[in-house]
């Protein structure tokens, strides 16, 4: 099966089976909730699912044969280093920006 269709049998599978992990997974309730704190997003404190360390949406498909973990080498479990990185360098006039900002502020002085 196609990966897409596969990803797309599986969606189905899960939204009309389980709704409250398709919520999970597409974390809806970041996108129902207004709350939010100083820098816009979502807090955890409001949210519903408190036990962040269980993967539960991972638990369900693994235990349904839906998802079947293969790792290199025949090793019982991998590790896979990720980074999120949002911006890689300010440009030129975002430093000018963040300069004059910053003078404004106070936080420094010229």
């Amino acid at each position: 099966m196609h990966f897409y269709q596969e990803l797309f049998s599986i969606k189905q599978g899960l939204f009309e089976s389980r709704p409250d992990l398709w919520d999970r997974f597409t974390r809806r309730e970041e996108y129902e909730n207004p709350i939010r704190d100083m820098h816009g997003r979502f807090p955890y404190w409001a949210s519903q699912d408190r036990d962040i360390f269980r993967p539960s949406v991972s638990e369900y498909l693994y235990e349904q044969g839906i998802i079947k973990p293969e790792y290199p080498d025949g090793c019982e479990f991998a590790l896979c280093v990720t980074h999120d990185i949002d911006v890689i360098y300010s440009s030129p006039y975002m430093k000018i920006l963040n300069g004059l900002l910053s003078v404004r502020q106070g936080e420094i002085s010229l």
